[in-house]
């Protein structure tokens, strides 16, 4: 089902569902010096016209889901914490572009779609509606076509949004959850769409997304032995300060730490690029380096993450690790130092 709106169509249409869920959308705000585009609450229905969808957002969503830091609550002896029965409004997340959905994606494979489920992101994550959004043109630094994200279309979130020269193509992907959370009965009396404009639509993006200087050339998984025999990482990653900025911003990346305050257990975002990360109790670290830290970070992504999760890269290719990066450290010329190195080895990847 296709719907076209107006802008005055949408506000109206966010206006509405701001009566029942929180609305999170991408925001053009200042930052010290900088203006960043940021995911926030919409707190009245006057700034519904300051929602900013143009650029690439400068931060995903991530930390909606999986705070910087999370309390967990009060630990007892010998008993873990669990989530209390939360009473939060429930999301909706505009304007989420399909790298970052994505990104949502790995994290649901990871903390929800085995045998191990953490019931804090799981009880934000269905607690969400994401509404995603058409890219229009390439984000600076993104590969994200490499990596098998489609930034002009996608049908895994239920509202997919498309701006045009005037207004919106609405695409409805699951009329079940939109039901389930009484949004459906919101949008069904739109202007009906019809699904040749969306796809002429759709076709002429993709044309201006074919072109890219950037191809990953090696099969997923890399192989791993050849990463630790026939690469020299320092060569390529020396100028890396080992700040963490590619990991903070980074769509897919989720590890974290826990610490205590008196009782009360917490969760907090930690990086394989900060050099006490990996360190054992003993004081050994088995990373001591930092261009060891940063064969970690690739290697978890481009053959770690594909062996644990069907083939799928642990990376979305949104660039803005290159984008954020103080002493401009791209990860495309990593893979190229990585690809290059190996090339002698005949190997293309390996599945075990």
């Amino acid at each position: 089902m296709i719907k076209k709106l107006t802008n005055q169509d949408l506000k109206a249409l966010l206006k509405e569902l701001r009566q029942e869920f929180l609305v999170i959308a991408p925001f053009k705000v200042k930052q010290g010096r900088l203006m960043k585009v940021l995911y926030q609450p919409v707190k009245n229905d006057e700034q519904l016209s300051s929602i900013y969808l143009t650029d690439q957002p400068d931060a995903s969503p991530k930390e909606y889901f999986l705070p910087r830091d999370d309390k967990l609550g009060e630990e007892t002896a010998g008993a873990d914490c669990e989530p209390a029965d939360w009473q939060d409004q429930p999301r909706i997340f505009l304007g989420v572009r399909s790298c970052d959905i994505a990104g949502i994606e790995l994290f649901d494979d990871v903390f929800i779609e085995n045998d191990y489920i953490d019931p804090f992101y799981q009880q934000r994550r269905e607690n969400s509606i994401i509404i995603g959004y058409s890219c229009s043109e390439k984000a600076d630094n993104s590969f994200c076509q490499e990596v098998g994200v489609n930034p002009v279309d996608n049908d895994n979130v239920p509202l997919m949004l498309y701006q045009k020269e005037e207004g919106f193509f609405l695409k409805i992907n699951d009329e079940d959850k939109l039901k389930e959370m009484g949004i459906l009965e919101k949008i069904e009396n739109l202007a009906d769409g019809t699904d040749e404009d969306l796809e002429a639509l759709i076709n002429e993006r993709q044309e201006a997304f074919k072109e890219d200087d950037f191809t990953i050339k090696s099969e997923l998984p890399f192989p791993e032995k050849e990463a630790f025999s026939s690469v020299n990482w320092e060569e390529v990653t020396a100028s890396c300060l080992g700040c963490g900025v590619c990991t903070f911003y980074c769509p897919t990346c989720f590890c974290f730490k826990f610490f205590w305050e008196d009782v009360e257990k917490n969760r907090a975002w930690d990086s394989c690029m900060f050099s006490l990360f990996t360190e054992h109790a003993s004081g050994h670290n088995p990373r001591e380096s930092q261009e060891q830290r940063w064969r970690q970070r690739l290697m978890h992504k481009f053959s770690y993450h594909p062996k644990n999760y069907q083939g799928e890269p642990g990376c979305v290719g949104c660039g803005r690790c290159v984008s954020k990066c103080p002493v401009n450290l791209d990860i495309r010329k990593v893979i190229a130092h990585f690809e290059n190195s190996i090339v002698g080895e005949g190997v293309k990847g390996n599945e075990g």
